[in-house]
């Protein structure tokens, strides 16, 4: 495996109000003592390291103008060599404040896909996380080449993680 794609794809408008919802997807790329290397936190406001080798996206789903899409692409050979884990999450954009969960969304998935589109790993986030709002949902580790490890676990805040892995925020 040479490239790999986290993809989050949901249903964005509820209540007859469009962009109702909004997910962000989160990467952190870890060295030794699971600490951030750097240009290794990367989101919607940090979209690209700084040799290219991962491209965070956004883009209109083809399922059609109610769905949004976000593709973190990921290049596994440019990657720099100290990176031996990586992080993958999720959370509803301002989930507190609109008092929302994955539950009220009719549709949300994330997923994990090769280089040519093979379909590694898929989560209905409604239907298995629903009274959740975030989610640590992989992690790849580096041992004789990439292991997907799929962890599902509620994520109450972003910023807990970025604490746990050294990120300023």
């Amino acid at each position: 495996m040479e490239k790999i794609n986290f993809i989050i794809e949901w249903q964005a408008d509820c209540c007859g109000i469009d962009d109702y919802f909004e997910i962000d997807g989160f990467l952190f790329m870890l060295k030794d003592e699971n600490q951030i290397v750097d240009d290794g936190f990367i989101f919607y406001n940090f979209s690209e390291n700084e040799n290219g080798s991962v491209k965070y996206e956004k883009t209109k789903s083809k399922k059609g103008k109610n769905f949004r899409n976000v593709k973190i692409k990921v290049d596994l050979n440019m990657l720099d060599k100290r990176i031996n884990k990586m992080i993958i999450a999720a959370q509803i954009y301002k989930s507190i404040e609109k008092d929302q969960d994955f539950g009220q969304i009719p549709q949300a998935f994330i997923a994990i896909e090769d280089d040519i589109g093979n379909e590694l790993s898929l989560l209905d986030l409604a239907e298995e996380m629903s009274s959740s709002s975030g989610i640590v949902y992989a992690e790849l580790v580096k041992k004789n080449g990439w292991q997907i490890n799929i962890i599902k676990k509620d994520l109450k805040d972003i910023k807990k993680l970025c604490y746990e892995y050294g990120v300023d925020i």
